[in-house]
C-alpha cells in the first residue's frame, strides 16, 4: 500500500513538471493572442475635421464630432457620418472639447434616445447646451486638471489655449490624447502651451490627434506646436486633424514626424495622414494600418 502511494506521488510530481514544456505555456503566464494582449487592439475611424471614433473592445469613444452631410445618403462610421441605429450595442462616450460648431453637432445630444449605454464627457461651456433632463443625467463636466472614470474610461482633462479643454481617455490598454483646440496659435502663447503638454506627458499617451491647421506652414508657431507635442509625448500613432477638409500640409507633416527624435528614444511615432470620411485604420502593438474605408464596427 505505501508502495503504491509513493508511486502515485512520483507519478503526480512527473505530471507537473513534463505538462507545461509539452503545452508551452507555464501557469500565471499569459501566450501572446490572449485577452491580455489583445486589449491593447484598437479601431480608429475619421469623421471629418477633428472628428474620430475610437472602437477598444465594447467601448466606443467619439471625440468632436461635427456632423456633416452623407455622401451618396449612405451613413455609418465608414461614412464618417455617424447613425446611432449602428453604435447602440456598445458602451459610447461622447467627448466634446468645447462648443465651437467645428467641434459640436448638436445633434449628438440626442443619441441617448437611442443608445441605452451612453455618456457624455463635456467641457463647462458645453453642459450649458445640455437642457434635456435624461441627457443632462448622462453627461460629466470636465474642468481642466480634473480627472474621472465614466464608463469604465479613465479620463484626464487639460486647459486649451482656446476654447474649452483636450483629452486623454485611458481603455483597454490603449492611452488616447485628443487635443481638442490645445495648440500653439501663436508664438505669444509657447510657454502656457508647453506647460501644458508637459502635463499631457505624463500619461504615456500611444494614440496621439494633434492640430494641424490648413493655415499651418513650414516653421509656423501652430506646426513648431505639433511637432513639439509629438516628441514631448512619443506617442507610438499621430493623426493630424482640424483640416477643415484641406489636406495639403498632410504629407508634409507625416515626413517631418518621421525625422523626430522623440523623447522617449525607443518610440518612433508614426504619423497618419487621414484625408477620406469614414477610413478606417487598425491599431496594434503600436503600429497602425489601413483597414479600408468601408470598415464597419
Amino acid at each position: 500500500m505505501k508502495r503504491n502511494l509513493i508511486a502515485l506521488l512520483i507519478l503526480a510530481w512527473l505530471a507537473l513538471c513534463i505538462l507545461p514544456a509539452c503545452t508551452g505555456n507555464i501557469a500565471g503566464k499569459k501566450e501572446p493572442g490572449t485577452k491580455e494582449v489583445e486589449t491593447r487592439k484598437a479601431e480608429i475611424w475619421y469623421l471629418f475635421h477633428s472628428g474620430f471614433a475610437v472602437r477598444t473592445g465594447k467601448h466606443l469613444l467619439i471625440f468632436d464630432y461635427c456632423g456633416g452631410q452623407p455622401a451618396d445618403n449612405k451613413e455609418g462610421l465608414s461614412e464618417g457620418v455617424i447613425n446611432p441605429a449602428e453604435i447602440k450595442g456598445f458602451e459610447v462616450l461622447v467627448f466634446i472639447s468645447h462648443g465651437h460648431g467645428d467641434h459640436f453637432s448638436r445633434e449628438v445630444m440626442h443619441w441617448h434616445k437611442s443608445v441605452r449605454n451612453i455618456n457624455y464627457v463635456v467641457s463647462p461651456g458645453v453642459a450649458t447646451f445640455f437642457s434635456d433632463k435624461d441627457a443632462k443625467a448622462v453627461a460629466t463636466t470636465m474642468k481642466p486638471g480634473e480627472e474621472k472614470k465614466v464608463g469604465g474610461v479613465e479620463i484626464a482633462a487639460f486647459k486649451s489655449t482656446d476654447a474649452g479643454v483636450a483629452y486623454v481617455a485611458k481603455v483597454g490598454g490603449v492611452v488616447i490624447y485628443h487635443a481638442g483646440d490645445l495648440a500653439l496659435w501663436g508664438h505669444s502663447i509657447e510657454k502656457q502651451y508647453k506647460a501644458e503638454i508637459q502635463k499631457v506627458a505624463k500619461h504615456n499617451v500611444d494614440i496621439a490627434f494633434v492640430p494641424v491647421h490648413p493655415r499651418s506652414v513650414r516653421k509656423g508657431a501652430i506646426w513648431d506646436g505639433a511637432l513639439y507635442t509629438v516628441r514631448e509625448l512619443s506617442p507610438k500613432v499621430v493623426f493630424p486633424m482640424h483640416s477643415q477638409g484641406s489636406y495639403e500640409c498632410w504629407d508634409e507633416f507625416a515626413g517631418e514626424v518621421g525625422k523626430i527624435k522623440a523623447k522617449k528614444e525607443e518610440i518612433k511615432p508614426q504619423a497618419v495622414a487621414a484625408k477620406e470620411k469614414g477610413k478606417a485604420y487598425i491599431y496594434r502593438d503600436g503600429k497602425v494600418e489601413e483597414a479600408g474605408k468601408h470598415q464597419a464596427p
